[in-house]
């Protein structure tokens, strides 16, 4: 897959989720096997692994791994 897209899509990823930049290599770990966002423990941690799901479902969805959402 192109690196340019990649990083287009993780980009993408991070904003949708409210992510800081500097957080682009956690998204890029996982975009193979996401993580599972029910793990949450509730620490306030930096990304909450939720927010580190959500970048990894947008950057999957923009780069085609994952089907788009119905819009109806």
């Amino acid at each position: 897959m192109d690196e340019r897209a990649i990083d287009e899509a993780i980009t993408e990823g991070l904003r949708c989720a409210g992510m800081c930049e500097s957080q682009r290599e956690m998204v890029r770990v996982y975009l193979d096997e996401p993580p599972d966002p029910t793990t949450c423990c509730g620490s306030s941690c930096s990304p909450c692994v939720v927010s580190l799901a959500l970048a990894v479902r947008r950057t999957r969805r923009a780069l085609g791994m994952e089907p788009q959402p119905d819009a109806g």
